[in-house]
């Protein structure tokens, strides 16, 4: 009975090894067969380097047909553009003069401390008006303006010695005023001696000095008048030339009559101001906008659907802009950027 039991597993170990050997004898074929498949399927050297060859020159072409579109769509596309505003442009030149005036020095008749009715500072006086006291022998005695006018109590020892006769002649620099020396207030004055000077008004002062010759200058002087200004941009004053002369075809002396006097002019014998130059209406547009070609400046106009190249006249400005004087007319647009730029249509829409 033991002895079949133990024939009977004998048979089922011996059935259940031929099984498994069995089973790894058709995982083994069958793994042979696709190693056998896979090798057939697989491309050989020469197929792989010709798809590599054909999806190069296919990304080739591609980026080629793309930038040939972007080149094309940037030849016609609308560039930035601008519009030129209208502007008017002046020009301003800074000066330095020096005055000529009317004046009378004013005396004290009799020694002792003089007082300044100012206190000590300049002012304008009507005639009559006390400009001084002179403290004498226990009276005081008033120093009154004979005129109406400017009184300064000090001097600077030009007096009646600053004369036309001696700063016209000649293209040599203009001298420079002698520095006023003021009156101290309550100071001893001997009998006799100065106290100040009175500078009569009404009057205009002439004012010589140079200035670099322009066209509008040149027309205005042969009218006989130029227009000045106190400071930049300010109001302009007409001033009537009374005699002038031009120095190697660009150097101008004038003398002219100042069209304004005020109290602070009258405490120095120079003064500075501003000759309106040079002026004009026109266009202004940004300077990257305007190319030089051929010796001449020039922009591109937007025509239609056409840039074309327009030569024009002017000047650079502040802030990056540029006078066009001439040659362009307000209405068009110009190319923002004109360097490297050519004559071509572009796409509007």
């Amino acid at each position: 009975m033991i002895l079949n039991v133990m024939c009977y597993k004998m048979r089922g170990l011996k059935l259940f090894l031929h099984i498994s050997e069995a089973k790894r004898g058709a995982e083994n074929v069958r793994r042979m067969e696709r190693k056998e498949l896979e090798a057939r399927q697989k491309p050989s050297f020469g197929v792989r380097l010709a798809r590599a060859v054909l999806v190069v020159f296919i990304c080739a072409a591609a980026a080629a047909f793309y930038l040939a579109w972007l080149n094309q769509t940037k030849a016609v596309s609308m560039p930035p553009m601008v519009m030129p505003q209208p502007y008017f442009y002046e020009e301003e030149q800074p000066v330095r003069a020096v005055l000529l005036w009317r004046e009378t020095v004013l005396k004290t008749p009799a020694g002792g401390a003089v007082q300044f009715a100012h206190g000590g500072k300049a002012a304008a006086v009507a005639s009559g008006d006390p400009v001084a006291s002179v403290f004498s022998h226990g009276k005081n005695r008033n120093i009154a303006a004979p005129r109406r006018g400017y009184f300064v109590p000090g001097l600077d020892g030009a007096e009646d010695k600053w004369e036309y006769s001696s700063l016209w002649p000649g293209a040599g620099l203009l001298p420079r005023a002698p520095q006023l020396n003021w009156l101290e207030n309550m100071s001893s004055v001997a009998a006799g001696k100065p106290v100040g000077k009175l500078i009569d008004l009404p009057q205009r002062p002439r004012a010589i000095f140079y200035f670099n010759i322009t066209d509008l200058l040149a027309k205005q002087l042969e009218r006989g008048y130029i227009y000045i200004r106190k400071i930049s941009k300010g109001a302009k004053w007409y001033s009537r030339v009374r005699v002038y002369s031009i120095f190697g075809g660009q150097k101008v002396k004038a003398a002219v009559e100042m069209p304004y006097f005020t109290l602070d002019m009258a405490s120095s014998r120079e003064t500075e101001f501003l000759v309106c130059s040079d002026e004009g209406y026109g266009l202004a547009v940004p300077e990257s906008a305007v190319v030089l070609r051929d010796g001449a400046f020039g922009v591109f106009e937007l025509v239609g659907d056409t840039l074309k190249f327009r030569k024009i006249t002017g000047k650079p400005l502040k802030d990056g802009m540029f006078f066009v004087a001439t040659g362009l007319e307000h209405g068009n647009p110009v190319i923002l950027h004109a360097a490297g730029t050519e004559e071509r249509r572009v796409q509007l829409w």
